[in-house]
Order: C-alpha cells, then structure tokens, then sequence
C-alpha cells in the first residue's frame, strides 16, 4: 500500500474517530469509514469489515475500523 494510500486511511480515521455527529449517529458501534463517509457499521465488527469490503472491493487490512465508544456506557453506576 502507498503512503497516500496509508495517509488517506489515517485521515479518515481520525475523522470517524472525531466527528461528533458519528459519534453521535454511531455511538456503541463499529465503523468502517472510506472517503469521509462510513461505510459500514454495527456492533459486530466481523460482519462490518465484511460489508465494507463488498461495498469498496478492498482487502479488509486496507480498510480502517473505530469503534465508537457509547457515552451512556461510560458513566460509573
């Protein structure tokens, strides 16, 4: 894989990683995100990197996941 390639991959990772409207949208969730958009998502990340790998045609090690922490899953009870 090419350095743009490795670039792209960490730019829109840091942005899914960042976002706060896919944290918000996705929030307890996996996400497959490929050109600022995601792409696949849900809680089994398996199934995820399955989806996103039929909707881009790319190997699943050249596609970036995040998971998206829940907030409402961070508060101490």
């Amino acid at each position: 894989m090419s350095q743009v390639a490795i670039d792209r991959q960490q730019e829109d990772l840091e942005w899914a990683c960042n976002d706060p409207e896919v944290q918000r949208k996705y929030a307890g969730q996996y996400v497959v995100p490929f050109e600022r958009k995601i792409i696949a998502h849900g809680t089994d990340l398996e199934q995820v990197l399955r989806a996103a790998v039929a909707a881009t045609g790319k190997p699943a090690d050249e596609l970036p996941d995040c998971a998206i922490l829940d907030p409402r899953e961070e508060i101490p009870h």
